[in-house]
C-alpha cells in the first residue's frame, strides 16, 4: 500500500524576486522598516515579528524561505498566489 503526499495550497512554490516578495507584503499591510545590507526589513502594526527578506544582487528568494516569510506572516498559499 502506497501512501499520497498530502498536498499543501495546491500550487508549488518557486523562487521569485525579492521585489516582488516585498509588494506581496505590502499588499497586507507589511512596510518595509529598515534595510540592512541586503536584507529589508518588513514591519506590521499589531505583529510582534518582523519579516526579512534577503536581497542578494537580483538572486531570487528560495522557496524554503518563501515558506518561512509565509508562515512568519500567517499567509497562507493560495492568498500568497493571489497577491503576486
Amino acid at each position: 500500500m502506497t501512501r499520497k503526499k498530502k498536498k499543501m495550497g495546491g500550487r508549488k512554490l518557486s523562487p521569485v524576486k525579492a521585489e516582488a516578495l516585498i509588494r506581496v507584503f505590502e499588499k497586507i499591510g507589511y512596510k518595509i522598516s529598515m534595510q540592512t545590507g541586503a536584507h529589508v526589513i518588513m514591519r506590521r502594526p499589531g505583529k510582534e515579528l518582523p519579516l526579512i527578506i534577503p536581497k542578494h544582487g537580483g538572486q531570487d528568494v528560495r522557496k524554503g524561505i518563501i515558506q518561512n516569510l509565509l508562515k512568519t506572516a500567517e499567509l497562507d498559499r493560495d492568498k500568497y498566489f493571489d497577491l503576486l
